[in-house]
């Protein structure tokens, strides 16, 4: 009996501990358990880590190699600056707090606007009768790991791929019948 009452007890202290992380603010300054900082200058970006709880000592990895923030306590409010260099990557951030038993992983995003860029590659042709394959490369910009690729052929057909896409060819079947003699093919690229 003394045994279930002990392993339930240590059971629900860990979940109260781990509900005890507190939220910090986000990039639009939204109170959040895993913030999300978003940056699309290309340019170094400084977040400001900034919570509306207090709590005792704790750590800070800002996941991008430099030397990790530690304090005895963060008081409310109050802001810890961190610049991270002009790139186009994504970084793990790490705050723990032992007295709380809390870890909350954020997520720094830093990358530019893509560029979508549809071209036929060196050595290929813009026309084909059909059925036919015709080749079209991905000579997109700014391409980083959220970025997310739509084709679109003209006949009806499309093509949703991932950033591996950036700088590749492409190849579609166009069937008898599918299109007219001009095909307008787009090619849309997102990201944050």
């Amino acid at each position: 009996m003394h045994k279930k009452v002990i392993v339930i007890l240590l059971v629900l202290l860990a979940i109260v501990a781990k509900a005890q992380c507190p939220q910090v603010l986000d990039y639009q300054n939204n109170p959040s358990s895993k913030p999300y900082w978003i940056s699309c200058t290309g340019n170094n970006y400084t977040i400001q880590f900034q919570s509306p709880s207090s709590w005792s000592a704790y750590t800070i990895d800002w996941g991008d190699g430099s030397p990790i923030h530690s304090a005895a306590s963060y008081i409310s409010n109050s802001s810890i600056p961190h610049t991270y260099t002009a790139t186009v990557d994504t970084f793990v951030v790490t705050l723990n707090i032992p007295s709380l038993s809390c870890t909350m992983i954020g997520v720094v995003v830093m990358e530019q606007a893509v560029n979508a860029l549809a071209q036929i590659p060196i050595g290929g042709t813009s026309t084909v009768c059909a059925p036919g394959n015709l080749q079209f490369q991905n000579a997109s910009t700014n391409v980083s790991k959220t970025t997310k690729f739509t084709w679109n052929f003209g006949d009806g057909s499309s093509s949703v791929l991932t950033f591996t896409n950036g700088g590749q060819t492409i190849s579609h079947l166009y069937n008898t019948g599918s299109v007219n003699c001009q095909t307008l093919v787009t090619l849309q690229a997102q990201n944050y």
